[in-house]
């Protein structure tokens, strides 16, 4: 079987307005030697048409599409089915800067010692543009020095595929997935290393996981930070991390709140929202100057 140095790997379900736009993005970015694989959490929205059509004209290294029992299964599926020697996840609906993901490669293929690459994110309230863009650098170095706890976003990961033995699969239990995973793995033996670059903008729509299920999501971060807390007898920094997360989430959902849980999606002007996202991360790594942290 070949083999390929970097695996895009895109998890997908119902959002065919934004996944256009993402997909376009990425394949205008892969480079020879490198695959995308596709995951379809079995679509009912026109999604699987699409990507069947980008399937036959080899745009698409491999594309599944089954019922799964929500996004850690749709994500482990494409972990195992992956071949290339680094992964990337994609999202099927926020925007990515490949630069920096190429410069993730970079590092990665340099560091062989590392099994994890994280980096700096933002996020982006679809409904009125506003970009919320922490430096989580500073959170990392902190964790580095053994003063906290390591909780990222898994659209800033990227994942040596050797390394899975070490560092697992997504925990199918849980929704604030990325945020357990992220725990867990920094708990643990595996190296992790910080790419400071802003690399991607998360969308906020009234179809994102934060949006639908905000309390669960504060609930998960509190149980998952207290349990890793008393296993590796971090400083004890958990006061206020209700209220904090809380505040964090309100402020990214506040101006979608009009929108409803279960209002349309396709009205909202989408090419608008990447393309500005897209500029945004542009000039903020113009501006400033990346580094790896480990």
């Amino acid at each position: 079987m070949a083999t390929h140095s970097l695996t895009y790997l895109v998890n997908t379900f119902n959002k065919l307005p934004f996944l256009r736009c993402s997909m376009q993005r990425l394949l205008a970015n892969v480079q020879p030697g490198e695959e995308v694989v596709v995951v379809d959490g079995n679509s009912t929205d026109g999604t699987k048409e699409y990507l069947q059509d980008l399937a036959s004209r080899g745009a698409i290294t491999t594309y599944i599409s089954e019922p799964d029992h929500g996004e850690a299964e749709g994500w482990n599926r494409g972990l195992l089915a992956g071949r290339g020697d680094l992964i990337k996840l994609i999202s099927d609906d926020d925007i990515f800067y490949y630069p920096g993901i190429r410069a993730c490669l970079d590092i990665m293929v340099t560091h062989k010692e590392l099994d994890l690459l994280w980096t700096n994110g933002s996020g982006m309230n679809i409904a009125d543009g506003r970009i919320h863009a922490p430096d989580e650098v500073d959170d990392f170095l902190r964790w580095r020095q053994g003063k906290g706890l390591l909780f990222c976003c898994g659209l800033g990961l990227m994942i040596r595929r050797s390394s899975l033995p070490l560092v697992g699969l997504f925990n199918t239990s849980a929704r604030r997935i990325d945020g357990e995973f992220s725990l867990r793995v920094s708990s643990g033996p595996a190296r992790v290393g910080w790419y400071s670059g802003v690399v991607y903008t998360r969308l906020l729509t009234s179809a994102s996981a934060a949006y639908k299920l905000h309390r669960r999501m504060v609930d998960e971060e509190i149980a998952f930070k207290t349990c890793y807390y008393f296993l590796k007898r971090h400083p004890p920094e958990l006061a206020g991390v209700r209220s904090g997360a809380s505040a964090w989430l309100r402020s990214l959902i506040r101006g979608s709140r009009k929108l409803g849980a279960s209002a349309p999606i396709e009205p909202v002007d989408i090419e608008a929202a990447f393309a500005k996202a897209s500029k945004w991360i542009e000039e903020v790594n113009l501006a400033r100057e990346a580094r790896l942290c480990f």
